[in-house]
């Protein structure tokens, strides 16, 4: 697989809700909801059985254009501070990626918050080439129109996209 040494990721069962609050998921019944319908997967990344991250695939996103366009979104890419810079969010990345183009997806999504908060992530997602959408900054996944006012929070977001090979 993909991921750095000593490092397990496949999908979270009911058995890993334990891990996942660990790690800070939120609305964990609602995603495991999600996932028993088909419209979310959860993924966790273990080293030596302790967990070190996760990521969801959403099948269904909020945000409009990834709906219309049919385009499946990673959210919530979180791994522990500790083991950050280790290549764990970018073998999470690709698997998801993997299993997004082997359902039949050309391309996959993903939002990055716009603060310095997260110039990690923005860094790591152009580097493994995702671009903005074009449709500009959102907030709660809503187009922001020229001359609206938001708060510069977590909610405001570039959306962005990668085509699969």
């Amino acid at each position: 697989m993909f991921a750095p040494p000593q490092i397990s990721i496949r999908k979270a069962v009911a058995d890993d809700v334990d891990a996942l609050v660990a790690l800070k998921m939120a609305d964990i019944e609602e995603c495991f909801a999600r996932q028993d319908s088909g419209s979310l997967d959860i993924y966790i990344a273990t080293q030596r059985g302790k967990p070190v991250g996760y990521s969801l695939i959403n099948w269904s996103p909020k945000y409009k254009f990834y709906d219309v366009m049919n385009i499946p979104a990673i959210q919530d890419l979180r791994v522990k501070r500790s083991f950050r810079r280790k290549g764990i969010a970018t073998a999470m990345m690709k698997l998801l990626e993997n299993i997004v183009s082997a359902a039949g997806y050309q391309r996959i999504g993903i939002s990055v918050g716009v603060t310095a908060k997260y110039g990690a992530a923005q860094r790591i997602y152009a580097k493994m080439g995702y671009i903005p959408d074009g449709h500009g900054v959102t907030y709660d996944r809503e187009s922001i129109k020229s001359g609206e006012f938001r708060p510069i929070d977590d909610n405001l977001c570039l959306m962005m996209v990668k085509e699969l090979a």
